[in-house]
Formats: C-alpha cells, structure tokens, sequence
C-alpha cells in the first residue's frame, strides 16, 4: 500500500516521506520505537511505514525495496484500537480479484457504492475516461451505468470505494467504442489512437472519433482483464484490451497494456469535490435565504 492516513482524518495522503513528515510532525504516536506508523484509510487500523528513508534498501534478490506500508494486527496507543474484523475485510489487507464473483452480505457497504455513485457520478466519469484513454459520451456512460447496476457491481465483494472506477470498467465485459471520441494528445490516449490507425482492419480516428472504413459489419471494443495483486507491497494491475471483430469468432487484437491500479485518485477527487461543495453550500445559503 503506497498511502496512509492519520487520527480523526479521512483523507488519504500519498506515501513520501517529506508528505508523512509534513502531516505527522514527525511526533508520537506516529514515531514509536525507532519505528514509523500512520492508519489504514481502508480499515482505520494501524500501519507501518516500511523503507521511509528508502535508502537503496535490497531483498534477498537485489531488487530495490520502495517505501511501502503493511498492516500491524495490534494496538498502538494514541493511534488506533486494533479491529480484527475491520482487518480481514480491508481492501488493502485482503484485497479480493476481480475475477471474485463472491457478493457482500453487509447492506452497509452495498449502499455506500452506491451513495458514492449518486453522490459522485461526475468524478465515475471523469476517472472512467482517464483510465481508459477513451472520451466516452454522455449516453455511452448512461449504458455503462445502468449495466453495472443491472448486474448489481455495486454488491461484489472485489469493488471499494477506493478501486470503483476500475470496478465499474471491468464490470461491463466489453464496451462497444465504435462513434466514442479520443481527444488527449498524450499518454494513453495517443497509444490507442496509434494502435487503432495502424492495426484496424475495419476502424480509424476520423477528427478525433472512432469511425468504420469500410462497409462490411464490424465491432470494436474495449475491456478489462487479468487483474493481478502483488504479494508483498500489494501493487495492482489490470491489462486494457481493444478488439475488432465481425461476430463471427475472430477477433483481432488492437491493443493490449497492463496498466496499474490506482487507490488513491478517486477518494482524493471526492474529497476534494465535497469539500468545494460545501464551502459553495455554505456561501449560498447567505445569499438563498
């Protein structure tokens, strides 16, 4: 896990050290025992801070160890009262695969996916569209939505607030992008924009949507798969596929990338989108009285 937070903050914070000194004030309970602690934003139980000063720190295979934290199953005073129950269903601590079919039982957790989503369905669209490279129109995002909950993506186990975005992507199966728009001119969107003009049979960029160049039936799609935890850290990534296919069993593969599995983007947009909101709340009833 490369983020933390602190007592009485729901924020996260990312996992630096000059950040971890600034919001800890490098005093207790955070500083106990030679040893650097802060709170699970998952669990709010508490964590170490592994590596802190990164100092070229090797495992036994010389690979260099990043700063990273890790669950500690106990107490620490002034800090955190140790929940083994909150520990095992942490998003950081058991992180659960996407290929999970398993549902929570908890209606609590089931009703915050989907309060996050009518709360913050403008941050979903957003991040979806960052995450994928691909500008999705208003109606796509429409379908997109209403097949999540539909399929109830809402009550799977494997999907947090922290990873919704992705959830929510690899939930649909498969996005039918044909008429979607790729603006951005750079990073992952210039790639698709690339793989799509150079290995499509049926589909080129056209003034930034994707068209069909020929007159012959023809899909074109995007999906997520292979979603992968990492053993020790517990990075997560997921490949991002762009197929063609005409319905008939070949398929040919446009794009493929794994790509890592953000934890932090999304809870820090919603924070910083409710914070805006309530400042603009508060200012407004002045004046809407």
């Amino acid at each position: 896990m490369d983020f933390f937070t602190i007592k009485g903050s729901s924020t996260p914070y990312r996992l630096e050290r000059d950040i971890y000194e600034r919001i800890t004030l490098k005093q207790e309970p955070y500083y106990k025992g030679g040893k650097n602690y802060a709170i699970c934003p998952g669990c709010g139980n508490v964590i170490q801070i592994i590596n802190l000063d990164n100092n070229n720190t090797s495992d036994s295979h010389r690979r260099l160890i990043k700063t990273y934290s890790r669950h500690v199953e106990k107490s620490i005073e002034g800090l955190s009262e140790y929940s083994r129950e909150k520990y095992y269903t942490c998003p950081f601590s058991n992180p659960v695969n996407f290929s999970s079919t398993k549902k929570r039982m908890n209606d609590e957790e089931e009703n915050e996916i989907i309060n996050i989503i009518k709360k913050y369905s403008d941050c979903l669209y957003k991040m979806v569209n960052g995450i994928s490279g691909i500008h999705f129109s208003y109606n796509k995002f429409k379908e997109m939505l209403e097949n999540f909950l539909s399929s109830e993506g809402y009550n799977y186990l494997y999907i947090n607030k922290f990873n919704l975005p992705y959830g929510f992507l690899n939930m649909q199966k498969g996005i039918n992008i044909y008429k979607q728009a790729i603006y951005s001119e750079k990073g992952l969107s210039v790639e698709i924009k690339n793989a799509i003009n150079e290995k499509s049979i049926y589909f080129h960029m056209l003034n930034y949507i994707i068209e069909k160049k020929t007159e012959e039936y023809a899909e074109i799609k995007f999906y997520l798969r292979n979603h992968k935890i990492g053993q020790e850290a517990g990075e997560q990534s997921i490949e991002l596929v762009i197929f063609e296919s005409r319905g008939n069993g070949d398929n040919n593969i446009i794009f493929n990338k794994r790509i890592e599995i953000d934890m932090y983007s999304f809870s820090i947009i919603m924070d910083e989108t409710g914070s805006i909101r309530n400042i603009a709340d508060k200012v407004l009833k002045k004046v809407l009285k």
